[in-house]
């Protein structure tokens, strides 16, 4: 029994030492000067792979994936444009034009989804955001056929289906709409829907 107060004395010193050290290693792995977002000692270790090789092709990739995540997309976008210039890969191309499109450039963006196709030797997803980028500069024409070959390359992506519909509303063609509304119907019912409800609209 009269051990007990020095066996109390020696837990509690215990669990001050832990504090102690919990607290230590908490401000040994603070990182200052970085953007507040989730992730950042990421972006720590990617600049510092950068530091040590600035041609890093996969750094710079890194780098600005962790920008889209924070969506930095200007950021994001210099470093694709690092990364391409590096390593001249398709998907990056990809990558760089949705960053453009979220920046609402749509020339560069349709730049570098050509370029992705190009590389990539046919790209649904590239062009159906090819065909959105189209849209915005109001090139109706580019825009359908960016969707259609979307379509062609992937039948059963329902985004490009949607948009082509969309796009001959657009044209006042309905009855094309219509077509893209029933094919659509046999991949996603919910696209399908949306679609249905402007075409109910389009034909009051």
């Amino acid at each position: 029994m009269r051990r007990r107060p020095l066996l109390v004395f020696i837990i509690c010193a215990l669990v001050l030492m832990f504090a102690a050290s919990c607290k230590k290693k908490a401000q040994e792995g603070t990182v200052s000067n970085l953007p507040n977002v989730e992730g950042a000692d990421w972006f720590a270790l990617t600049r510092h792979k950068l530091a040590k090789n600035p041609d890093d092709a996969d750094a710079w990739y890194e780098l600005a994936y962790l920008y889209d995540g924070a969506k930095v997309y200007n950021k994001a976008a210099d470093a694709y444009l690092k990364a391409v210039n590096l390593n001249p890969k398709g998907y990056i191309y990809f990558k760089l034009g949705n960053d453009y499109s979220h920046m609402n450039r749509p020339e560069k963006a349709i730049a570098a989804f050509k370029m992705a196709n190009k590389l990539m030797h046919g790209y649904a997803m590239a062009y159906n955001n090819m065909g959105v980028a189209y849209g915005k500069l109001g090139k109706t024409k580019e825009e359908i056929q960016s969707y259609i070959h979307a379509i062609k390359l992937r039948p059963s992506y329902p985004d490009p289906v949607f948009n082509l519909g969309v796009a001959y509303l657009k044209k006042g063609d309905r009855a094309s709409a219509l077509k893209q509304y029933n094919a659509l119907k046999h991949i996603d019912e919910g696209e399908a829907n949306v679609l249905g409800k402007l075409l109910n609209v389009k034909g009051k």
